[in-house]
């Protein structure tokens, strides 16, 4: 079974993580890109790995170049990369939203 039917076009966008002036979070993109990808809500079963607990999506993609300094945006939702899971042909992405 491929994956290819959920892929869906998404925006990656650089991100500065860090405080401005008045304390607030501050998340902002720098430079945009597009790659396809197939997002699921993630089962929580694995609540004891700390790689895990604060993942709120699973994403899957050929490509290999998103790391955890992007945020990927689709459908209007925007998710932090937490970790990246490689593998030969598909790269697996634990996602937060935001």
């Amino acid at each position: 079974m491929t994956p290819y039917r959920e892929f869906k076009e998404v925006s990656v966008v650089n991100y500065i993580e860090g405080t401005d002036e008045y304390g607030q979070i501050r998340q902002k993109g720098s430079s945009q890109s597009k790659t396809y990808m197939a997002i699921r809500v993630a089962n929580q079963y694995d609540v004891n790995n700390p790689l895990y607990t604060d993942s709120t999506h699973v994403g899957i993609s050929e490509d290999k170049t998103l790391n955890t300094s992007q945020q990927i945006i689709s459908d209007g939702e925007t998710f932090n990369i937490l970790y990246v899971i490689p593998s030969h042909r598909y790269y697996t992405y634990r996602l937060k939203k935001v």
